[in-house]
């Protein structure tokens, strides 16, 4: 009896498991599906922002235009990041190899990182979600809360997030044995000297450093932390308005948050804004959250979980920011 309690205790704490009441095996068969023109689309759609931000930017070179690319590319650059974690859900291809090289060639190396060093850290952040030392996804414990806001938005700014990410990185890949790192290094290596060759042909060489490797280091790391803060922090620890990355937040929690397209533009590409979707049914293509939100919605599960919910990204982050005023009104 008591065990049983505990089990319904964790599954009511737990929204992603409470999650898995409310749909059978058969139906979650029918989201599992790939679409290869989707994905092909995608990423295409993707490549192309990109580039004709460059080539557009070289054209015109108004300060104007070049603050419109920076933030465009930052986007997107997002987006490619949130491709590799479709990839290390074996979301490209069911064969491994073909996934990660495809990922790796197309999304990963173009900033800096393998799809199998992603897929290591991500899958520690699935299994032990809220642990302090075995998560090791630790930007919701960023403190935004009042004056925070500011100070953590400057810190990202400054290249902190970029930093600390390069570091995990780079301990990772010295943890390859030196085949695989090498090869590792070498197509990094090739896939950013084809930027800036790119760069080179529509005569702007220096658009490599400032509209590329720029925003990997600035504005592409925020839009992700805010992302992740709106889609993991609760408003019990914005409340605390301590940065606090010994306590065990076990079990993790994690919100869906709709948003409008500009949000969804900068803060949630590929559907990641359907993030307690994704956490309870892993296996879901990114192309079928919608669908499987709706039929939840239909269902009533955000109706009995509403925490685990949000109208948009902006509404999600100001009650974090404004979480402790919130409880002293309500006190």
């Amino acid at each position: 009896m008591a065990d049983e309690q505990a089990r319904l205790q964790t599954e009511y704490s737990d929204p992603a498991k409470r999650m898995r009441a409310y749909i059978s095996k058969e139906e979650l068969r029918s989201f599992q599906s790939r679409s290869s023109a989707r994905l092909l689309f995608d990423g295409i759609a993707i490549w192309a922002v990109i580039l004709g931000a460059i080539a557009l930017w070289s054209s015109l070179e108004h300060w104007i235009v070049w603050v419109t690319a920076f933030l465009l590319i930052a986007a997107r650059q997002h987006a490619l990041n949130c491709m590799v974690h479709e990839a290390s859900h074996l979301g490209l291809s069911q064969s491994q190899r073909l996934n990660d090289l495809l990922s790796d060639l197309f999304f990963a190396a173009p900033q800096g990182i393998t799809t199998d060093g992603y897929r290591g850290k991500h899958m520690r952040h699935h299994t032990h979600l809220g642990h302090p030392s075995t998560d090791t996804e630790r930007k919701y414990r960023y403190q935004i809360s009042g004056r925070s806001f500011l100070k953590r938005t400057a810190k990202i700014l400054c290249g902190s997030a970029a930093f600390e990410a390069a570091r995990e990185y780079g301990t990772e890949l010295e943890q390859r044995n030196p085949k695989r790192r090498a090869r590792s290094i070498m197509m990094i290596m090739l896939i950013q000297a084809g930027l800036f060759f790119y760069c080179t042909w529509v005569e702007a060489p220096w658009a490599y450093f400032h509209l590329w490797i720029l925003p990997l280091l600035t504005f592409f790391p925020y839009f992700a932390a805010l992302s992740v803060i709106a889609e993991h922090q609760s408003e019990e620890y914005a409340a605390s308005r301590v940065e606090d990355y010994e306590k065990s937040l076990e079990p993790g929690f994690t919100r869906s948050v709709h948003g409008n397209w500009i949000e969804r533009f900068f803060l949630a590409p590929g559907n990641f804004c359907f993030h307690l979707e994704h956490h309870a049914f892993p296996s879901v293509r990114y192309d079928k959250l919608p669908s499987l939100n709706r039929l939840l919605t239909e269902r009533g599960f955000f109706r009995d979980c509403p925490q685990t919910h949000g109208a948009s990204f902006t509404s999600a982050l100001s009650r974090l920011i404004f979480s402790q005023r919130a409880s002293n009104e309500k006190q």
